[in-house]
């Protein structure tokens, strides 16, 4: 791999890391805006099913977006972890067991990571979905 080529590689790899960043920042906002309003006083006027339905699928999603961050930053970690013990280690066999929990962490991240945008764009379009009932 050329050192242009790595260069795009790394860059590619830390826009994706402040995505991530910036996602679960989102969310963990939005979670403690909705904690804030909904238990401060009571909604006049109440909120209908529908309305609650939506605020409750909101924090759902905006939950599941911060928790699948949370554990693709930490597969991060266990895939790389590994990664480095399987170049120090000697034994085949080992570095075979080494390679299988990487490879197991890179899977975990892969769909965390996925969770972690499909849980935030599910509790935004319902939060926006919500603001528009209410007006």
């Amino acid at each position: 791999m050329s050192e242009l080529s790595q260069n795009f590689h790394n860059k590619a790899r830390e826009a994706g890391i402040e995505r991530r960043k910036l996602i679960v920042t989102l969310s963990t906002g939005a979670l403690g805006i909705f904690f804030l309003t909904l238990t401060s006083e009571k909604p006049e006027p109440a909120l209908t099913p529908t309305q609650q339905f939506l605020v409750l699928t909101s924090l759902v999603g905006f939950a599941v977006s911060v928790l699948s961050g949370v554990l693709a930053w930490r597969a991060d970690a266990g895939r790389f972890y590994f990664a480095a013990k399987r170049l120090e280690e000697e034994d085949e066999n080992s570095k075979l067991e080494l390679k299988r929990k990487g490879d197991l962490w890179k899977i975990t991240k892969k769909w965390a990571t996925r969770l972690l945008y499909i849980g935030f764009f599910i509790g935004i379009i319902t939060a926006t979905i919500f603001t528009a009932n209410r007006l």
